[in-house]
C-alpha cells in the first residue's frame, strides 16, 4: 500500500465533502435571499433591485463559507474570496436566468414524453426564475469557497 496514495484519497474525501457542505449553506442562504425577495414582493426582481441582491448575497457567502470573518488571521482571505464573489456573482445570476428562462426544444419534450403545449415552454415559471437562480449562486459560491478552505496545519495541532 503506498502511503501517499492514502492521504490523497482521504483529501479527495475530505474536500468533496467540504464542498458538499458548503453547496448546502450556499443553497440555503440563496434560497433565504431569493425567498426574502419574493416576501417583498420582487419575485420577478427588476434587473437593479436583483443585482444588488445578488452582490449582497456574494458577501454574505464570503463571510460564512470557508473561513469566518471572525475567526484570526482570516481577514485578507475573506477580503479577497468577496472580491471575487463580487466579480462573479452577477455573472452567475444572468447565467442561470438565461438558462431558466430558455424553452424547451420540441425534440426534449417529445423524447420526454410531454405534451406538444410543452414544446416552448420556458424551464421555469417567471415567478420561480429569481429565486432559484439566487440559490444557485449561493451554492456554486459556498461550494467552492468551503472546498478552497484548508484547515490550518497549526490548530489541528
Amino acid at each position: 500500500m503506498n502511503l501517499p496514495s492514502v492521504d490523497r484519497r482521504r483529501n479527495t474525501i475530505v474536500m468533496l465533502a467540504r464542498f458538499a457542505v458548503g453547496v448546502v449553506k450556499g443553497l440555503l442562504l440563496g434560497a433565504g435571499v431569493g425567498h426574502a425577495l419574493a416576501l417583498l414582493g420582487y419575485a420577478i426582481a427588476p434587473g437593479f433591485a436583483a443585482y444588488l441582491a445578488v452582490l449582497l448575497l456574494a458577501l454574505v457567502v464570503a463571510a460564512v463559507a470557508g473561513k469566518k470573518f471572525w475567526e484570526p488571521a482570516a481577514r485578507v482571505q475573506v477580503g479577497l474570496k468577496a472580491v471575487i464573489g463580487l466579480a462573479l456573482a452577477p455573472v452567475l445570476y444572468w447565467l442561470a436566468r438565461t438558462i431558466f428562462a430558455s424553452s424547451i426544444p420540441f425534440e426534449l419534450a417529445s423524447c420526454m414524453g410531454m405534451p406538444a403545449c410543452c414544446a416552448g415552454a420556458p424551464l421555469l415559471r417567471a415567478e420561480c426564475q429569481s429565486p432559484m437562480a439566487f440559490a444557485i449562486v449561493g451554492a456554486l459560491l459556498a461550494g467552492f469557497f468551503e472546498a478552497d478552505d484548508r484547515p490550518d496545519p497549526v490548530a489541528r495541532r
